[in-house]
């Protein structure tokens, strides 16, 4: 719950600063980012997959490897990172810009173009197992506690009638 709150945070501050930073586009920097990252991520997804699979019995393949260069989601700790510049950098809105670029290009054209790019692959679904006692505490737990930020904030969404 802390990684999924500090993940909505971080959000929050790059949807704000979208919308009130003096930003600075350089396309070149920004395509030579998105090729060195894809670069990059590949390289090493290869890399620590091959000495993995020296140590696994179900080794990964290549559509494995495939699937964890593209579907890897960059920028949030880069975001955080390209924040924490100072000022007197003369590039830092140039280095924001292209940071929330990288973002957006991994959240909206890698995630939606996720699952068709797997159905296209063939990927193993996860099987559906029963839910343990745990699991099912929690699940209730945070039904309720949606059910009840809901009737807070106003809002009647798909928590407001709890189905039993």
């Amino acid at each position: 719950m802390i990684a999924q709150g500090s993940e909505t945070i971080i959000f929050m501050f790059l949807g704000l600063s979208v919308v009130s930073s003096d930003l600075l586009w350089d396309t070149n920097f920004v395509w030579i980012t998105l090729l060195g990252i894809t670069v990059f991520r590949i390289i090493g997804v290869i890399i620590q997959c091959t000495i993995l699979n020296r140590f696994r019995t179900k080794k990964f393949t290549f559509v494995d490897q495939f699937v964890l260069s593209y579907g890897g989601l960059r920028g949030a700790i880069a975001y955080g990172l390209v924040m924490s510049l100072p000022a007197s950098i003369a590039a830092r809105n140039m280095f924001m810009t292209t940071c929330i670029a990288v973002i957006y290009f991994t959240v909206l054209i890698q995630g939606m173009t996720i699952r068709p790019i797997l159905y296209f692959l063939k990927v193993e679904k996860a099987e559906d197992k029963e839910l343990t006692l745990v699991h099912k505490i929690y699940d209730r737990y945070f039904d309720y506690t949606m059910s009840g930020i809901e009737d807070i904030a106003g809002y009647h969404g798909k928590h407001s009638i709890r189905d039993e």
